[in-house]
């Protein structure tokens, strides 16, 4: 999941696992917007009025024909949130021909007209059965440390800062944040991807532990 916010208003994009929502356990694509933290506003895809799609060869909810393994063939996706310096609409560009599918008017929201003051890269959960003892997986299930191969993991992160073009953030600037520990973690590995550029693992096993 990639997200752009500024105070009470958000975007995010990513891929999920939603049975209650498609029916099945198939990775998809999906978009997800709000002005007031859902309270009167926003939705999922294009469930609602609010994003503009644009270009239909990347539909949103389309399943991914290719992912991860743990211990074989590892696939990236590359995913954007870019803010038009003209029109200060958000523009989602995604895919690996770098395709822009569509944009979420500025108009939309009350604070991400202007500028974005928070960027967060991660995953999050939610149990379908509240009542569960048992808290699914997140990513491989794997921790950080497990490394390339193994354990989920964001590359070639960057932020764009106005007209100054995309731009690696700086250690200082980046905060790494699991509010579930036990289960599920966050970090760095010692072991390198094939590229140079910020990236982070991230994930875990869920299971019985991960209840506050």
């Amino acid at each position: 999941m990639v997200s752009v916010s500024g105070d009470t208003d958000f975007i995010q994009v990513g891929w999920m696992v939603n049975k209650g929502v498609y029916g099945d356990g198939i990775t998809r694509f999906f978009t997800m917007w709000t002005a007031d933290y859902f309270e009167t506003t926003g939705c999922m895809n294009t469930y609602c009025p609010g994003f503009v799609q644009v270009n239909s060869k990347i539909p949103l909810s389309s399943n991914f024909d290719q992912v991860s393994t743990v211990n074989g063939t590892q696939y990236d996706y590359p995913i954007s949130i870019v803010q038009d310096q003209s029109t200060l609409d958000w523009w989602l560009i995604a895919g690996p021909n770098i395709t822009a599918i569509g944009y979420w008017p500025r108009d939309l929201f009350p604070f991400l007209n202007t500028i974005a003051i928070h960027v967060e890269w991660g995953g999050y959960l939610q149990k379908a059965d509240p009542t569960s003892t048992t808290a699914p997986q997140m990513g491989s299930g794997l921790f950080p440390e497990q490394g390339y191969g193994k354990a989920a993991y964001f590359k070639q992160i960057q932020i764009v800062q106005g007209e100054g073009g995309f731009v690696d953030p700086t250690a200082d600037s980046v905060n790494l944040i699991s509010d579930r520990p036990q289960c599920y973690k966050v970090g760095p590995s010692a072991e390198l991807l094939f590229y140079t550029g910020y990236h982070f693992y991230y994930g875990g096993p869920g299971g019985d532990k991960c209840n506050p």
